[in-house]
Order: structure tokens, then C-alpha cells, then sequence
């Protein structure tokens, strides 16, 4: 993984950040908070993990 990495490690700050940041929205509104964190949580999740997709397919056609 010797180009993925740098590229990974972008895509997880990112997802942190965003995670941290809808959780302090959500929970700052008190609208369902607990409701919405999930929701969100499995969004980025999901973003996450297409994010690591294509970074591993783009490292396969190197």
C-alpha cells in the first residue's frame, strides 16, 4: 500500500471530522439527536468506505 496511504489517511480525517462535527451539530439542536447521529454516522460510513474504494482501485491500475 505504498500510494494508498497518504490518500487513506486524508479520507479518514476527513471522516472524523465530518463525524465530530454532525455530532456536535446534532446534538447542539437537540432535534432527535441520537436519531440524526445515527442516520449521518451510517451516511458517512457509507461515503467512507466508497472513498476507500476507489483509492484501492485507482492503486490497482497504477
Amino acid at each position: 500500500m505504498s500510494g494508498g496511504g497518504p490518500q487513506l489517511r486524508r479520507v479518514a480525517a476527513l471522516f472524523l471530522v465530518a463525524t465530530v462535527g454532525f455530532a456536535l451539530a446534532a446534538l447542539l439542536t437537540r432535534v432527535r439527536a441520537l436519531d440524526v447521529l445515527l442516520r449521518v454516522c451510517a451516511g458517512l460510513a457509507a461515503l467512507g468506505a466508497g472513498g476507500v474504494l476507489v483509492a484501492s482501485r485507482g492503486e490497482r491500475g497504477r
